[in-house]
């Protein structure tokens, strides 16, 4: 059986064992650790020995009135009894500030139960012995909140998935509450939306948007900044937007792969940004092969009119796959290139000083055939490189982009 502890404080009142009683009482713990300054200790150490089970512990702040400090030190004593069992936090007594650090550090550790001691009170204001009565607090908005906050940094720091997984169970928390259910679904959509996106799953991004709830609607318009009728507007043209995207010759996504090495650079994972350039740079070159009739989509065709490397010639011919290299040979030696898209990458049937020196920190990457770090430098000047060749080939931007999508507002 899990052990059960309950964490409160100790202040220097008349009144306040009866509180304390009727909190142990409650709570049935197998241990208290208490919080409390030397003063509130010698004066009512005695008698909580009395009316506390044997298992007890003191802890002894070293500012009463500092309720930064008091953070801390609440925390650290909560995280370290955590590691004995389960915690339950009772915040009556104390000075204010140490009642008020310990429910902040409950917060912050995710405390499920919080408690404070309520009563009928005298003339003067004091609760009065014996009509104390424990108001148990379950934290369930007030840690949704702070994980709203959680999951919204991750999801403008385009770590998606984290921020979904941190959505999903905001909405398993909150999600039958009146008030907060719209908020909450809004949230999770916004986030699978975006980890559907950035993963490539098109179709499944467009399912996510299938959305008929007013009240949703008008909750991810304020998450995002924006009136509920634009939301509205953009969701039919985002859907198609997306679902086009799964086709496999759609220029669009030249940009979206682009795009996608721009949300990896951010998050520092230069390797996989320029394996995402590399790629869009490729299938730039298959596009343009596609225009001129010698690319479906998974074969490439022969041009039997056109004068070729012998290699190059060889591959067609027997059907293999050609890679970034081959594909814009290919383009430069065709006698039909004449917009001079390949010139740009290939020179004398190799490729440019530029593009080498580019593909290179890709190729001896640990994610391809080397294991030397790409780096941010590097990064750019690929970037450099892919986005001038979309410009070049023509490829028009796209109206979406997920980095434009910022989550503005918590729950």
């Amino acid at each position: 059986m899990e052990k059960k502890i309950l964490v409160t404080t100790i202040g220097i009142g008349k009144t306040i064992l009866s509180a304390i009683a009727r909190s142990v009482y409650t709570h049935n713990p197998n241990r208290v650790v208490f919080v409390c300054t030397n003063e509130s200790k010698e004066k009512h150490g005695e008698e909580i020995n009395n009316i506390v089970g044997p298992e007890k512990d003191f802890f002894i702040v070293s500012d009463p009135s500092n309720a930064d400090r008091l953070v801390l030190e609440c925390a650290r004593i909560i995280a370290d009894e955590q590691k004995q069992g389960k915690v339950c936090v009772d915040f009556t007594t104390g000075t204010k500030a140490m009642s008020a650090a310990l429910y902040a550090a409950a917060l912050a550790l995710d405390i499920e139960t919080t408690s404070y001691v309520e009563g009928e009170r005298d003339e003067g204001g004091i609760v009065i012995s014996k009509t104390e009565r424990v108001k148990t607090l379950m934290n369930t908005i007030p840690s949704a909140i702070l994980s709203s906050k959680r999951a919204i940094e991750l999801y403008n720091s385009c770590f998606y998935g984290s921020a979904l997984e941190i959505a999903r169970e905001i909405r398993d928390r909150i999600g039958k509450l009146k008030d907060m259910s719209a908020k909450a679904e809004a949230l999770y959509l916004i986030c699978e939306l975006s980890y559907r996106w950035d993963s490539f799953e098109f179709a499944e991004a467009a399912k996510t948007l299938n959305i008929h709830d007013k009240s949703v609607l008008s909750a991810m318009g304020e998450m995002l900044g924006c009136a509920p009728d634009v939301i509205q507007d953009n969701i039919p043209r985002l859907i198609e937007y997306l679902e086009k995207l799964t086709e496999s010759l759609n220029p669009s996504l030249a940009w979206e792969l682009l795009r996608n090495a721009e949300r990896r650079a951010k998050t520092g994972r230069f390797d996989d940004a320029v394996g995402r350039l590399y790629r869009a740079i490729e299938y730039i070159g298959q596009l343009k092969l596609h225009d001129l009739g010698l690319f479906d989509g998974e074969n490439f065709k022969l041009d039997k009119s056109a004068s070729l490397p012998e290699d190059l010639n060889e591959k067609l011919e027997k059907g293999l796959p050609l890679g970034l290299k081959d594909v814009f040979r290919y383009l430069w030696h065709l006698k039909k290139n004449d917009d001079s898209l390949a010139n740009g990458v290939i020179e004398n049937d190799e490729l440019t000083t530029e593009f080498q020196v580019a593909l290179a920190a890709r190729n001896k990457s640990i994610l391809a055939h080397g294991f030397s770090p790409v780096g941010k430098e590097n990064y750019e000047k690929l970037r450099k490189l892919a986005e001038d060749l979309i410009k070049r080939a023509g490829i028009k931007e796209p109206d979406f982009n997920i980095l434009n999508i910022k989550v503005r507002t918590l729950l």
